[in-house]
């Protein structure tokens, strides 16, 4: 008990165990009846169903996302939560108003990040709440929910400041989804424009006139230079002057068009002509707008900024999937290409991750499609906060989710996403029943370069190793290279304890990262099994030292003398941290030493370390 107890978290009862022990160990036989209260106090204590965490053992707290906050302003409580569980599927925080006298206390005392407003709540004073979510310090974007036949209510809104309008009859996840799109905070990445004109005059202009702006501007004055520059800028928006020598700017835009991967890139044309059939064949040729030269400074700078948000709206809405708010498949796919492009300049590896809900269909037929979102939703609210800076989180179809990590290979992926397992084992679905509902998923990780050249190689290694995930039962993180035919007399890790509750979590904590794992509670069997005939071979050995049959330093020394430890790497555990029992432990060949009660993770991390160099 002083050993495991602290390890499931009940450090109260580990400590008290530890008392226990010292007692019993300095007190005669006929006196220790007097411990009975304590040992009754204890018995008490660890049938607590809810154990205490170890406060003072606990590190620094995990980091804090800021997220945003939406304001829901709806007189039907029953729509506001299902809509608030969308929004925080998306790592949105709600609060919730049923009227707008609610609303606009809410905006006074703290302004949420945008405000959805239901029109059917106002009273006449909804104009007065539409200017003061814009007078907020900052301004609070308010999107309105409409009916369609509401035209006239769709006019006052506008009128009064409405940022924009969601059709309420949509699922509440796609509300939020058009919501998230809407208040989207600016990318990070810069506009890029590429101007084309034959005069160096006008280009420099431009130059000027975007100065300190957040776009760059590459400027070409050849046109026949045109082609390369735009493969290599890659840029948001194009500006072609019409008439320039050997290609002209309408030439320029049907090729353009008639490219596939650039006939959806915004073309803006400058014409010193605005008679109806000039301007007829200009779009005619494609182009999406036109500025008449002479060119005037705010009316250029006006349409080009208007037409990149444009394009930025399309982005988000094609490369975020309504659901879960993660990237699409092409827009990962997109991502993942400048990621590993970056990662050899850090000198870091990345490492690719496939998951996917186990029994989902079961869910869909027994539960019913909106638990089955709810369950894709809670996943990708959790693997949104398990991953950040460069990481990438995608939905990759239906029930499947793809991740990439930079800086971590294969194992180390391996452990992170069995991280997000376990958390993700411990949610609970559904309301109202007897029992709550439980989910798991099985997952494959792969490394860049060393299972596939490219995300489509990695594809397919990933697909073989998730049917042998599957093919084993599911409910665990597999890497690629994994083999299911392996050496039964040879096993990862070797778990030599007597206490059934320790080795029944750290067997499945095994499991769950696709070790081999083997469990025996008897000293003298753990020999037998480790240097007889039919011998096993362990990577990784986890030897307690309070063993029945035979004490585990004895184990230890028996190994040694017996060459085991040449080809197995021992931990020792210990129910106490002397200096001692670790040197002891040391002398006689171990590897690490981890004392009770223990951290779950720290110790998977050694068996993780010492597996590395076997």
């Amino acid at each position: 008990i002083a050993g495991s107890a602290g390890t499931f978290g009940m450090s109260r009862a580990s400590r008290m165990a530890q008392d226990l022990q010292l007692h019993l160990e300095r007190t005669s036989l006929a006196e220790r009846h007097a411990l009975m209260p304590v040992f009754a106090a204890l018995d008490s204590l660890l049938k607590e169903l809810t154990p205490q965490p170890d406060t003072d053992a606990a590190g620094d707290p995990e980091p804090s996302f800021a997220r945003p906050t939406m304001l829901i302003a709806h007189a039907d409580p029953a729509l506001a939560t299902r809509i608030s569980i969308a929004a925080r599927a998306r790592n949105w925080d709600t609060r919730w108003a049923g009227d707008l006298v609610s609303v606009r206390g809410e905006l006074a005392q703290t302004p949420p990040d945008v405000l959805l407003l239901d029109l059917d709540l106002d009273d006449g004073t909804g104009a007065a709440v539409f200017r003061e979510a814009a007078r907020s310090d900052p301004p609070v974007p308010t999107i309105a929910l409409i009916r369609d036949d509401d035209f006239l209510d769709r006019v006052e809104a506008s009128r009064a400041g409405a940022t924009s309008f969601v059709n309420a009859a949509l699922a509440p996840e796609h509300i939020v989804a058009a919501v998230a799109c809407t208040v989207a905070r600016p990318d990070t990445q810069r506009g890029r424009l590429l101007a084309v004109d034959d005069d160096p005059v006008l280009l420099e202009h431009l130059r000027e006139l975007f100065k300190g702006s957040a776009l760059d501007i590459t400027t070409v004055s050849n046109p026949l230079r045109f082609w390369d520059k735009l493969r290599d800028t890659q840029p948001d928006l194009v500006l072609l002057d019409v008439d320039m020598p050997s290609v002209t700017g309408l030439e320029l835009c049907r090729l353009i068009r008639a490219d596939s991967q650039w006939a959806e890139l915004p073309v803006l044309v400058l014409t010193g002509t605005v008679h109806p059939t000039n301007v007829a064949s200009l779009f005619a040729a494609g182009a999406d707008d036109y500025i008449a030269k002479p060119v005037v400074g705010p009316e250029l700078v006006a349409r080009i900024n208007n037409r990149l948000e444009r394009v930025r709206l399309h982005r988000r809405m094609v490369d975020t999937d309504p659901l879960t708010g993660l990237r699409t498949r092409s827009a990962f796919e997109s991502a993942y290409e400048a990621l590993t492009a970056r990662a050899p300049q850090v000198d870091q590896p990345v490492s690719v991750a496939s998951i996917d809900i186990d029994d989902f269909r079961r869910i869909n037929i027994e539960h019913g499609y909106a638990l089955g979102d709810e369950v894709i939703q809670r996943l990708a609210a959790l693997l949104r906060a398990s991953f950040h800076g460069e990481d990438l989180v995608g939905r990759w179809a239906g029930k499947e989710f793809v991740v990439a990590m930079l800086g971590l290979g294969r194992d180390d992926g391996v452990a992170r996403i069995a991280g997000v397992l376990e958390a993700f084992r411990m949610e609970a679905f559904g309301s109202g029943g007897d029992l709550p509902i439980r989910a798991t998923f099985s997952a494959a990780v792969a490394e860049h370069g060393a299972d596939g050249a490219d995300l489509h190689g990695l594809q397919r290694a990933l697909g073989r190793t998730m049917g042998a995930t599957k093919h084993v039962g599911g409910d665990r993180v597999l890497p690629v290279g994994w083999d299911p035919e392996r050496d039964p007399c040879v096993t990862d890790v070797l778990l030599v304890e007597d206490d059934e509750a320790l080795a029944t979590v750290l067997q499945h904590a095994l499991t769950t990262r696709g070790l081999r794992g083997r469990h025996i509670d008897d000293g003298k069997e753990a020999l037998r099994l480790l240097t007889g005939s039919d011998r096993l071979t362990a990577r990784v050995i986890v030897l307690d030292v309070d063993l029945p049959g035979l004490n585990g330093l004895d184990v230890l020394a028996r190994l040694g003398s017996e060459g085991v430890l040449n080809r197995s790497r021992v931990i020792m555990m210990t129910a106490h941290a002397g200096e001692a029992d670790v040197l002891a432990a040391l002398r006689l060949g171990a590897f690490d030493h981890v004392a009770k009660p223990f951290s779950l993770p720290v110790l998977v991390q050694r068996i993780r370390r010492a597996l590395a160099g076997s």
